[in-house]
């Protein structure tokens, strides 16, 4: 047992006094209750001995002033002795209690010193336990915190879950790393960084897979947006001409047009949740890792788009791809258009997506060409058009670049123009191969409605030959009205697949391929067509070449309403002016080849003719000139009146007035020509005369055929300056410089002819030398003369 540490030591005296104080010798109890603090005090300073031995000396003190005193006082000294006797009494008892007191305190305090002892050890014991439990409620905070972070991963919670990685990392685990799973934790934290990067990575490849599965629902929605949209500005346009300038995507088309906007990735057919791409762009900022997340977003996009085009392509009707494979594109750059609209900047770049559009864009037109370069079915082209062009105003409305898109339209249209031109082509050459070269005939009104609905007529025939009766044989051949049903076919099949192409930088390209394309198959296949059958002389007649002019002259007629109808086409779309085409004066020219074989028939006829007459150019002297004209010559004209009226009746009145005025001037050149230059070497006066009345004779009958006199001027004015002898005047006017064909009296004559009939005049009858004659030669010496000075200034 541990010693005691002992106590000062107290003053023994004044604890007497203290205890002599409180004694109350009057009191008939004892008062032990103040008796404990002064027992206390002594058991404490374990002077209990000394205490007694004290008091004892002072009982004995005061029992000696009490004998001191009681022999003064013996009374008052017995009642002392009773007292201190009492006093005695009690100072036993309270020995006695004291005794019993100092047991009970020493049992007490060691009961309490070791109840103290226990109650340390336990308060240390607790402060362990609390110790212990703080630490391992930390420890459970964190781990807590851990499997949150798993949970948080686990409900696609990934910026909490960095969140609380972050929290775990720098403010729980940083005074825990003197435990080992504290340090396990920090060096697991990357990882499950990882984790998470991982997470939202999968989420947006299955993303990305989505997309790819829903991208052709977005842009087939797209596209039919655009296709109703063309459809309203069309009705539009049709009832306000100022619009049809406007091409859909046009200023005036947005403003006009009540444009509905459309969300086509979010609606009721098809929604694309971006939420994972933006969780995923969030994530990898917070991991700071931004670049790598572009990358492989630029690469998984790059693929797709190559998985797009790597598809093989086909226009089969039965199985059409191409369709299909636009609605692809057009989803898929809806969905980077939106991308670049929603994340955040620097994420997708215009220029990587303006790229990859550029690069599509030429792959699509490779496969494109590929894909037609064997196919011949218009339908296709027309199909492929309306696809393509749909196509780019879509885009276009997302201010996608489309020039090359608009170049392989240019290149559809060129095939498509080369295919029209060839299949019409053939239908010319097999009506140019049936053509008889004669009248079409048509045996009731519709069947002639049928034709007047295609034909093109000069104003007021249509009129005159409804009123005809039937059966009606109509002015051309079957080969005009089949030509013109080709011919506005075509023109109307051009300009619907040129309808709405927006680059107009090659409008004049489209127009200079439909002008190219009408010219080819007008000149090649019906103008050089008809020249095949004009020189092929011993097939036809003459009454089939009538029929080729007046082919030749409708086929002229079309050209010129087939440039006023182009005119027409082409001024709705801001292209104004006439577009002239080379088959017009193709047609002119072989109209005039036409006309010229007429001529030429006409002319061996009539030279038939001219075999018949015969002349006495040098009558005998004193001969009087022939008063009535030849007698062959009614029978030439009957005969060519006849013909016009019978074999060339169809012929217009302008080529009926050339032909007349050609025949009349070959009957009167023919006349100087053979009957006066050519059939005798003299010749007189009165020989001329005679030729002279056959020429006023045909004159008359020319004006009665209107055929304007200048036929007859160059025969007339040649013999008129020798009848009426104006052969000086005639030469001094060449003396004056006056020129042959000039604006003058005698601009008709020939020189050359009028040098060669002086000279027979000269020579007169049989050789002879008179008067007359010498009057020529010198007429002939002069002009002749004059000619050479002409001549010279004129050189």
């Amino acid at each position: 047992m541990v010693a005691r540490p002992r106590r000062p030591l107290v003053s023994l005296e004044a604890q007497l006094q203290q205890l002599t104080l409180f004694s109350d010798l009057d009191a008939d109890q004892e008062n032990l209750e103040q008796l404990g603090p002064i027992i206390k005090s002594l058991d404490e300073a374990r002077q209990q001995d000394a205490f007694l031995r004290h008091l004892k000396n002072f009982v004995r003190e005061k029992d000696r002033e009490i004998e001191a005193v009681c022999d003064a006082n013996h009374s008052e000294f017995v009642a002392a002795v009773d007292k201190l006797l009492k006093v005695r009494s009690g100072t036993v008892t309270l020995k006695h209690r004291i005794g019993e007191l100092n047991e009970d305190v020493q049992a007490g305090g060691s009961s309490l010193g070791n109840k103290k002892r226990q109650l340390l050890e336990t308060q240390r014991t607790a402060a362990g336990v609390n110790d212990a439990i703080a630490s391992l409620q930390t420890c459970l905070r964190v781990l807590d915190m851990a499997n949150r972070v798993d949970g948080l991963i686990g409900d696609k919670k990934y910026f909490a879950a960095l969140r609380s990685m972050q929290e775990l990392e720098a403010v729980h685990l940083r005074g825990l790393l003197h435990h080992e799973f504290a340090k396990h934790m920090m060096e697991g934290i990357p990882q499950m960084r990882g984790q998470v990067k991982a997470a939202v990575t999968r989420e947006m490849k299955e993303w990305l897979f989505e997309v790819r599965e829903k991208s052709r629902t977005v842009g087939q929605l797209a596209l039919e947006a655009m296709e109703n949209r063309q459809k309203r500005w069309r009705v539009k346009a049709q009832r306000d001409p100022l619009l049809r300038l406007a091409k859909v995507n046009s200023a005036i088309e947005l403003v006009v047009n009540e444009r509905t906007e459309h969300n086509f990735v979010d609606n009721d057919k098809v929604s694309i949740d971006f939420r994972p791409l933006y969780q995923c762009i969030h994530i990898y900022d917070a991991l700071d890792l931004r670049e790598e997340l572009q990358t492989s977003y630029q690469q998984d996009r790059r693929a797709q788009a190559n998985l797009l085009l790597n598809q093989g392509l086909t226009f089969d009707a039965a199985n059409p791809q191409f369709p299909a494979l636009l609605e692809e594109m057009v989803g898929f750059f809806l969905v980077e258009h939106h991308v670049i609209q929603t994340t955040p900047a620097g994420f997708r770049e215009e220029a990587e997506v303006d790229d990859l559009w550029d690069t599509m864009c030429t792959r699509v037109v490779d496969i494109v060409s590929l894909a037609l370069r064997d196919c011949n079915d218009t339908k296709v082209y027309v199909s492929a058009k309306a696809s393509v062009q749909t196509f780019i105003q879509t885009l276009e409305g997302y201010s996608f670049p489309v020039a090359k898109l608009n170049a392989l339209l240019l290149t559809l249209f060129e095939r498509y123009a080369h295919l029209l031109r060839d299949r019409f082509s053939s239908d010319f050459q097999q009506a140019m191969r049936e053509t008889q070269h004669q009248p079409m005939v048509v045996s009731n009104a519709e069947e002639l409605q049928k034709v007047l609905s295609v034909c093109w007529l000069k104003p007021g025939d249509d009129a005159l030959l409804c009123q005809s009766g039937f059966p009606l044989s109509l002015p051309f051949s079957q080969t005009y009205p089949l030509c013109c049903m080709d011919m506005r076919n075509l023109v109307d099949q051009y300009y619907v697949f040129s309808d709405g192409l927006s680059f107009s930088q090659n409008h004049r390209e489209i127009d200079e391929i439909l002008q190219k394309s009408l010219d080819e198959l007008l000149i090649q296949q019906v103008s050089t067509g008809i020249r095949r059958s004009l020189d092929n002389t011993a097939a036809i007649n003459l009454s089939q070449i009538a029929q080729i002019v007046v082919n030749a002259e409708h086929f002229h007629l079309a050209c010129v309403e087939l440039e006023n109808l182009l005119a027409a086409l082409r001024a709705p779309h801001g292209r104004g002016g006439k577009l002239q085409l080379d088959a017009s004066k193709h047609f002119v020219a072989t109209l005039r080849i036409a006309e010229d074989k007429i001529n030429v028939a006409f002319a061996a006829k009539l030279d038939q003719f001219l075999g018949l007459a015969e002349y006495d150019l040098a009558p005998a002297a004193g001969t009087a000139a022939q008063a009535q004209h030849s007698g062959w010559l009614q029978d030439t004209v009957d005969w060519l009146r006849t013909m016009m009226e019978s074999v060339l009746v169809l012929l217009p009145p302008s080529v009926k007035a050339k032909v007349y005025s050609a025949a009349y001037a070959h009957l009167s050149n023919s006349l100087l020509d053979r009957q006066v230059l050519d059939a005798s070497p003299h010749a007189t006066l009165p020989g001329l005369q005679t030729v002279l009345v056959d020429i006023e004779y045909l004159t008359l009958r020319a004006a009665e055929d209107s055929v304007p006199l200048t036929a007859f001027h160059p025969t007339r004015q040649l013999l008129d300056v020798i009848v009426l002898d104006k052969v000086a005047e005639y030469t001094m006017l060449l003396q004056t410089g006056k020129l042959p064909g000039g604006e003058w009296k005698w601009s008709a004559v020939e020189p050359r002819k009028l040098v060669q009939v002086l000279e027979k005049l000269a020579r007169g009858r049989g050789g002879a030398v008179t008067e007359e004659g010498l009057r020529r030669q010198r007429e002939r010496e002069a002009l002749v003369r004059v000619l050479g000075t002409v001549g010279m200034r004129r050189s």
